[in-house]
């Protein structure tokens, strides 16, 4: 097994765990939420906790920075959007209810859509990029720049059309995680320096402000989308939030690292799966709707 492909299994099984710890905890709440003392029970739940471990820890950090390290940000986001199919097949089992024709219908398409985008090998090898070059430095910043320029645009929109908050608020998330996927590239380049005693003191010069823009990222990333759904319905935003970190990561791959595809061929691989997938996340998104109505605010 090359690292290629042991890169794209450790990114389709962080989205897994990563969304199988989301099921433990939701059915922990779904169990425990006539109890006087929730919060307390779901605390002392050992369910409870290993869910948040393997959420957090082991998929959304440990084999997330794996994969980044084994095949780079490009494909990370499609590949790890497999985990929604866990999430479907698990909602069924705490929900007690059957697959949709619409999930069964995303279940194939994502199937689909992830072993189209595995055979695009967009990869990007960040142990031999020179993060301190300055002309990847320029584009780095031109390319988070337009990101933001974008955030900027959407945020005074949506000060002039009122009926659309959700979507705005939808899009404002996307782009805010997206730019994780940015800067999570000079920040496990750095890492995978420091493992493999080729680390320069300079890096860390991106290291930190990589570090920083990731944390703030997540946690707006996370309010924006929760405002998403409290203005509009989750089955349409969810997914749509989503758009940006699929397409985003893969513009990396040509305007930052300024690479290019083995062939025409890989390029049509990606495109196919960049739409199976987005589709897919579409059609899985009524899964989500539900599991998202087991909140614990409701208690």
């Amino acid at each position: 097994m090359n690292l290629y492909v042991l890169g794209v299994i450790i990114a389709i099984s962080s989205g897994c765990v990563n969304n199988l710890g989301v099921l433990f905890q939701k059915k922990v709440i779904n169990d425990h939420r006539e109890e006087p003392e929730f919060l307390r029970s779901l605390i002392k739940s050992p369910l409870w906790v290993f869910g948040l471990i393997l959420q957090i820890l082991i998929g959304g950090a440990i084999l997330y920075m794996i994969a980044q390290a084994l095949i780079g940000p490009s494909l990370v986001p499609g590949l790890m959007s497999g985990g929604l199919i866990v999430l479907a097949l698990g909602s069924t089992m705490i929900l007690k209810e059957k697959l949709r024709k619409t999930e069964i219908s995303g279940i194939l398409l994502m199937i689909l859509g992830i072993f189209s985008l595995s055979l695009s090998q967009l990869s990007i090898n960040l142990a031999v990029i020179n993060i301190l070059e300055q002309v990847f430095i320029i584009r780095l910043s031109i390319f988070t720049g337009a990101i933001f320029l974008a955030y900027i645009i959407i945020h005074f929109t949506s000060k002039y059309i009122k009926k659309s908050k959700g979507i705005f608020f939808a899009l404002k998330s996307g782009l805010v995680y997206s730019l994780n996927s940015v800067w999570i590239g000079p920040l496990v380049a750095v890492l995978t320096r420091i493992f493999s005693s080729n680390f320069n003191m300079e890096e860390l010069l991106l290291f930190f402000p990589a570090l920083v823009i990731i944390l703030i990222c997540t946690a707006y990333g996370i309010i924006f989308a929760q405002k998403a759904f409290q203005n509009g319905q989750v089955n349409i935003l969810s997914p749509l939030i989503g758009v940006p970190g699929q397409i985003i990561p893969v513009l990396i791959f040509f305007l930052i690292y300024n690479l290019v595809p083995a062939s025409s061929l890989n390029v049509l691989f990606l495109i196919i799966g960049l739409v199976l997938i987005i589709v897919s996340s579409f059609l899985l998104a009524t899964s989500q709707v539900r599991l998202e109505e087991i909140q614990i605010s409701e208690d």
